[in-house]
């Protein structure tokens, strides 16, 4: 499962050589704010991924495109495509910011977090990597964090997609070698 492969990588990431500074984000008005799914940005189109059951969403009557304007709108598509809850698939699609697509995400039929697993890293690698080809001022923003540095959404509401850790809780963590964290940093790694 790419989540346990994630907690074991956060947990000692020395042991896989990672010992790079660490660029925290999370408050879409913060530092580096672009990068979390709930930045508001011109609108790119996503393309529901492959792994999401696409072929089956095309043959439901649902187009496996749409423009987003946040990318936890891109998540929650995936995710209720990947779990063929196809009524909370045309309701995300219409949710006009970032809190009501993770609420109407919350309520996806049928939801299999095993299942979900499976995906939910190749979703995330989606997501970012359409983001960021089709809005270049957000690519600049990315790309100045240099190679070396290892990107966290650093939230303690969020240890799935987050580190699990805040910015509050001091300098030593933004070492990736020196202090881990709990949350698997999905995000972060996408």
């Amino acid at each position: 499962e790419p989540d346990d492969a994630l907690s074991i990588l956060w947990r000692r990431p020395a042991r896989f050589g990672f010992s790079m500074r660490v660029v925290g984000f999370y408050e879409p008005g913060g530092p580096h704010g672009a990068f979390s799914n709930w930045f508001v940005h011109e609108p790119f189109r996503f393309d529901i991924p492959p792994c999401c059951s696409r072929e089956a969403l095309e043959a439901a009557g649902r187009s496996p495109s749409c423009a987003v304007t946040f990318g936890e709108k891109a998540v929650m598509l995936s995710k209720a495509a990947a779990m063929h809850d196809y009524a909370s698939y045309d309701l995300i699609r219409a949710a006009g910011t970032p809190k009501e697509a993770k609420r109407l995400g919350r309520a996806v039929a049928g939801f299999d977090q095993a299942a979900w697993n499976t995906v939910v890293c190749e979703v995330a690698a989606a997501v970012t990597l359409q983001k960021f080809r089709a809005l270049p001022t957000l690519a600049d923003e990315l790309l100045a964090t240099e190679d070396d540095t290892l990107l966290a959404e650093v939230t303690t509401r969020d240890a799935v997609w987050g580190t699990g850790r805040s910015l509050d809780d001091g300098e030593d963590w933004l070492w990736a070698h020196r202090s881990p964290w709990p949350g698997t940093n999905i995000l972060g790694w996408a």
